[in-house]
């Protein structure tokens, strides 16, 4: 009896391995492609618009060109590219201290910043929000959010400010392009 189960879940593991790798990253996405969305050339041309994050040397806006705010940024501490499960093409995440970039590169070579993470609190957004700030100082800086689960979501333009709150206190802020 032992066998026969160890053998049904052995063939159920392997079928849900095989419908995971089927059904994962690299199929073609035309519904989500990037030519629907406008990509700025500079953050400057977008920034009222859309959040923004300066790290103090650049500034990454989610939706523009990143070829400019990469340049001024410097080079990363690490680089990471992947076939894209949500776009189109290849995503490649740019590490620095105390924060990530997320860009998307479509097959026809076009680029912009799908996402920003704060990974630390040597950061703070340009309203002075940072990892670590209570939830509702986070709420004075920024008005009533809306929540979903344990996060606060705040919208402008294309681009959503999202803060994960644990324990009372903001643990993440991700800057995100809505549908990117």
């Amino acid at each position: 009896m032992l066998k026969y189960k160890l053998r049904i879940i052995t063939v159920f593991l392997t079928f849900s391995v095989i419908v995971l790798q089927t059904s994962g990253c690299g199929q073609s996405k035309s519904a989500s492609s990037l030519e629907n969305v406008p990509i700025a050339t500079s953050s400057s041309e977008i920034s009222s618009e859309a959040f923004s994050f300066d790290s103090g040397k650049a500034v990454f806006t989610p939706g523009s060109d990143p070829a400019e705010a990469l340049s001024a940024q410097g080079e990363a501490q690490n680089t990471f590219t992947a076939k894209s499960c949500a776009l189109p093409g290849d995503d490649t995440v740019y590490t620095y201290s105390g924060f990530s970039v997320s860009v998307n590169t479509d097959e026809a070579g076009k680029s912009l910043v799908t996402d920003v993470l704060l990974t630390d609190d040597s950061h703070t957004t340009a309203e002075g929000a940072y990892i670590g700030l209570s939830a509702s100082d986070t709420k004075k800086l920024y008005g009533a959010p809306v929540e979903s689960g344990d996060s606060y979501i705040y919208t402008k333009g294309r681009t959503e400010l999202i803060f994960i709150i644990e324990r009372d206190s903001v643990a993440s802020i991700e800057y995100r392009l809505i549908g990117g």
